[in-house]
């Protein structure tokens, strides 16, 4: 067709205004200094490889089964997935950004990670995805939605697990394992919640609350990254254990360090940044 790109396009617009709002194109190319072209090739690299018009199909499957409500907020939480993502592409831009061979990287092992959560996380990040759900299922959920959908805050690192697993040619399970091991080993969960329960006023602490959340997905990358490189066949228990105690007096130390700040009571950006900065001394330590 003639118009195919022209088609294309209006198609890919009106997918990111009905699935993002109509802020988030604006203030997106705003934020990163991309043109709408760019953009929307980021979007359509992410939606494609979350699978998330097979997410949207699920959440809609249930129209008049569950709550409305219920709908509302998991599209909303699939939308976080999909910015954060078109955010990690925009940010490093894979291959330019070339749509088929971006998905052709990514895709595969972020389905592969979708499909054994339930074995790749540990306690406590385990046990939040089984509380979230079961909570689907109460309120009619089949169990196979339910799963997906419990599934997607642990996503929000497939992009940095795959990206890390092409990179070194080791088996994405492998790092992903690792990956999942380490923050529970670190305790990033709590670190997590207190960024994600920041209050924010205006668009320059939400962006500094995005930053800080990117920082601590690029630490426990980055640590990740390393013990895999340093022994790609073995076991990924193994591997962080002897990470961990490899490293016990400066992990105590940061481990100290956040527990003064627990102690201490209601966290602000600038106690948080301390906390990120405690962390990152731990990809200093060779």
């Amino acid at each position: 067709h003639r118009l195919r790109n022209e088609i294309i396009s209006t198609q890919i617009t009106n997918s990111i205004i009905n699935r993002m709002g109509p802020a988030f194109t604006n203030r997106t190319m705003e934020e990163s200094g991309v043109d709408a072209g760019t953009l929307a090739k980021a979007y359509t690299i992410a939606r494609e490889s979350f699978d998330m018009r097979a997410i949207w199909d699920d959440i809609e499957s249930m129209d008049n089964e569950i709550p409305a409500t219920a709908q509302y907020a998991m599209m909303i939480q699939s939308s976080r997935l999909l910015r954060r993502a078109t955010l990690w592409l925009l940010d490093r831009r894979p291959e330019e950004l070339q749509i088929s061979r971006a998905v052709e990287r990514f895709q595969p092992g972020i389905m592969t990670i979708q499909g054994q959560l339930s074995s790749l996380l540990v306690t406590p990040d385990l046990r939040a995805f089984k509380e979230s759900r079961q909570a689907y299922i109460e309120i009619g959920m089949t169990e196979k939605i339910a799963e997906r959908m419990a599934g997607l805050p642990p996503l929000y690192a497939g992009l940095d697990i795959v990206d890390v697993a092409t990179s070194i040619g080791v088996d994405v399970s492998r790092v992903a394992s690792v990956y999942f091991r380490l923050a529970a080993g670190l305790k990033l969960d709590w670190l997590r919640e207190q960024i994600e329960h920041l209050k924010v006023e205006g668009r320059w602490q939400a962006m500094a609350r995005h930053t800080m959340r990117d920082n601590l997905y690029e630490l426990n990358r980055i640590l990740a990254a390393d013990i895999v490189s340093d022994a790609p066949k073995a076991n990924p228990g193994n591997s962080v254990a002897a990470w961990l105690e490899k490293h016990v007096d400066k992990i105590a130390h940061t481990q100290n360090t956040l527990e003064d700040m627990r102690m201490g009571g209601k966290l602000d950006f600038a106690t948080l940044s301390v906390a990120i900065q405690e962390i990152r001394k731990l990809t200093q330590s060779g």
